[in-house]
């Protein structure tokens, strides 16, 4: 019978926590350096295993046999049987640490290559906005509001029908983000009615649970828990506001998710998430939530330019399925190539409210025109 010897398992442990804290370091080396965050599946569990089970018993085994063969063979060159022992004992960080980088590294390029490419397959829904329903979801009445005897909104009006997407861009101020803000009952406008399906929402007694439940927004700044990984980000509101079981509200999560391309991603918390993929679990947190109207305050403006693009394939796939959107940007070419509609709001008002070929061809409002003039840096 090995005796015990409890210095020399002491020993083992220590190296073993030496050999799985370059694990660690490596794979937060691998977060930080492509700014992602991934769940870790088979092959990364695989390298954990590596060094948690295998590393132990690797030292152990040689500590207890005293290593005999390798041994006899270090001895034959003048080395003493500590020099022998230390270096096969780093010899084993070495070795299961480089075997453990390779893992993890294979297991990250195919989860990157993975969500790139779910994000470009990215379907939301099968249907098609082929044939645009008239059906009315917003008639918005002389809406105004003021902060103390500043009035940001003076009097809105505008019409959303069912698939419509509908951009609104203007200058800093004119009070695009107070409109929807008001939309949503973020802010209680001062003034006006918003009909939200033949109800005015500002009336007491209307649901408003219910209606943030079918009107999502989706912020500058993620507005995620950051208490909460990915997966339960996307379950709350369903369990809170709709009233799902865990199980179904998973199961909504998984497959919006996995449709905006961060299915690889839920174990994550939004601190460890790129700008791009916090936006992108917001954008699948709304539609968990089955809403019918998602409201887009800004959703690039806090994104490095990069990040911009894989935000911008997914609300496209969202307005290609028919999903009706308000979105204030700054993104012209996107306002351009997806909205039905385009308003142009200036101090507070609507100046110009019509298709993209008119506003970005020829604008009617000359301040429209001398807007995009600065923007895109050309005449229109």
């Amino acid at each position: 019978m090995i005796p015990i010897n409890k210095r020399k398992i002491g020993v083992c442990i220590l190296f073993s926590i030496v050999t799985f804290g370059i694990y660690q370091i490596y794979w937060e080396y691998l977060l930080v350096k492509n700014t992602r965050a991934i769940q870790k599946d088979e092959s990364s569990c695989t390298a954990e295993m590596l060094c948690l089970v295998f590393v132990p018993f690797y030292y152990l085994f040689w500590w207890f046999t005293r290593g005999k063969i390798v041994k006899d063979k270090f001895a034959e060159h003048g080395y003493s049987s500590i020099g022998n022992e230390i270096a096969y004992l780093i010899l084993g960080i070495f070795g299961f640490s480089i075997v453990s980088m390779a893992i993890m590294q294979n297991d990250f390029n195919s989860l990157k290559f993975e969500s790139t490419q779910s994000i470009q397959r990215s379907d939301i829904s099968p249907r098609r906005r082929t044939a645009m329903d008239a059906e009315n979801i917003f008639e918005i009445k002389g809406l105004k509001k003021s902060f103390g005897d500043h009035e940001v909104l003076k009097g809105i009006d505008i019409s959303v029908d069912k698939g419509e997407v509908v951009s609104i861009f203007g200058a800093s101020g004119s009070g695009k983000s107070t409109l929807l803000r008001c939309i949503n009952l973020l802010e209680d406008p001062t003034g006006g009615e918003i009909i939200y399906r033949g109800n005015n929402i500002l009336d007491s007694g209307f649901d408003l649970r219910q209606y943030r439940a079918k009107v999502s927004m989706v912020f500058q700044q993620f507005n995620l828990f950051n208490n909460m990984n990915v997966l339960k980000n996307c379950m709350i509101g369903q369990i809170k506001v709709l009233g799902r079981s865990k199980e179904e509200a998973r199961e909504k999560a998984l497959y919006y998710l996995d449709k905006v391309g961060m299915s690889a991603y839920i174990d994550a918390r939004p601190a460890q998430l790129s700008g791009g993929q916090k936006q992108r679990v917001a954008i699948a947190r709304a539609l968990s939530m089955d809403s019918e109207v998602i409201l887009f305050d800004e959703p690039t403006s806090a994104l490095d330019p990069e990040m911009v693009g894989e935000v911008l394939l997914v609300m496209k796939s969202l307005a290609e399925s028919g999903m009706t959107m308000l979105v204030v940007t700054h993104e012209m070419q996107f306002a351009k190539d997806v909205s039905s509609r385009v308003i142009f709001m200036d101090n507070g008002v609507v100046a110009e409210d019509a298709p993209p070929s008119t506003i970005f061809n020829a604008p009617k409002n000359p301040r429209t025109k001398e807007f995009l003039y600065r923007v895109l840096n050309k005449d229109i």
